[in-house]
């Protein structure tokens, strides 16, 4: 199945999964998310972690080069990730921010330090229709935003995040995006607006389960088995 009807069910599961939530303890916390720029690096982070079952997944992504995701769980405050060539995450949770260090995909270590996300701040799974992008973030955030290009191989944004039962916020930043901008990715929206996207290049999350089914499980609480991609 391609990406893309992939993240369309995404966005349809995530619609009837906030319906829902309120009859769901673990939906109704929701996952904790973090984003923030890796330390010394041009690379952005996203950590989410769920509040019930454990699991736990981080995005790094620099817009040029790095797009991928790594897996794991939570064990108390204490993170440990694996991604797919087998680079690791390793972080604690502790007053509203996560500190660690990732192994780059290209080897060597970098220490970061990010904060819990707000406002606009989040990682979004995204579609984009000519130069129109719709999509959803882990916090369940509405996500509606145009893209144009600028200088530096940068991307102009202008457009809005509606987070779940609240009020439209203006997003407004610069964009770096992995290769050309494809019609289904993943996006890290920074407070300040900026933004680094890409479609990873791992997009499998363990066992049977695909990267986006073990998002929504991450989302929802609920078994990845039992979503169909």
């Amino acid at each position: 199945m391609s990406v893309r009807a992939a993240v369309v069910g995404t966005i349809a599961v995530l619609a009837l999964s906030a319906a829902g939530a309120r009859t769901s303890a673990g939906a109704a916390s929701g996952p904790r998310t973090f984003v923030g720029q890796v330390s010394g690096g041009a690379q952005f982070i996203a950590v989410v972690a769920s509040r019930g079952t454990g699991e736990a997944t981080a995005y790094l992504c620099d817009g040029r080069r790095i797009s991928t995701w790594f897996f794991g769980h939570a064990s108390g405050n204490t993170l440990d990730l694996t991604s797919g060539t087998g680079r690791t995450l390793h972080a604690t949770l502790a007053g509203g921010r996560v500190s660690g260090t990732v192994e780059l995909p290209s080897g060597g270590t970098r220490s970061f330090r990010v904060r819990r996300a707000t406002g606009v701040a989040g990682i979004y799974l995204v579609n984009r229709s000519l130069d129109r992008v719709r999509g959803f973030s882990s916090r369940r955030a509405k996500l509606a935003a145009t893209v144009a290009r600028a200088s530096g191989g940068r991307f102009a944004l202008h457009g809005t995040v509606t987070p779940r039962g609240g009020s439209a916020v203006a997003l407004q930043g610069t964009g770096r995006f992995l290769g050309s901008l494809k019609r289904s990715a993943t996006w890290i929206v920074l407070g300040d607006g900026r933004v680094h996207g890409g479609t990873p290049t791992n997009t499998t999350g363990g066992g049977n389960c695909s990267i986006w089914s073990k998002i929504k499980q991450i989302m929802t609480g609920v078994f990845c088995g039992f979503f169909r991609d």
